[in-house]
């Protein structure tokens, strides 16, 4: 195992996320951290106009 984490929220998860990590080396020893994530919302692209909508 690598030990990376990796998250690419898509446009519906927009919120504050809490992730917890754990990690424990060769002795059985482990340690913690928790850390908040604040995914922003992104407007939409605006669609192309349709036939017989503007252009050219």
């Amino acid at each position: 195992n690598s030990g990376e984490f990796s998250w690419t929220p898509n446009s519906e998860q927009q919120g504050s996320y809490s992730v917890e990590f754990t990690v424990k080396d060769g002795s059985g020893e482990s340690s913690r951290i928790s850390i908040s994530i604040e995914v922003q919302d992104v407007p939409d692209q605006p669609a192309p106009p349709g036939e017989g909508e503007g252009g050219n």
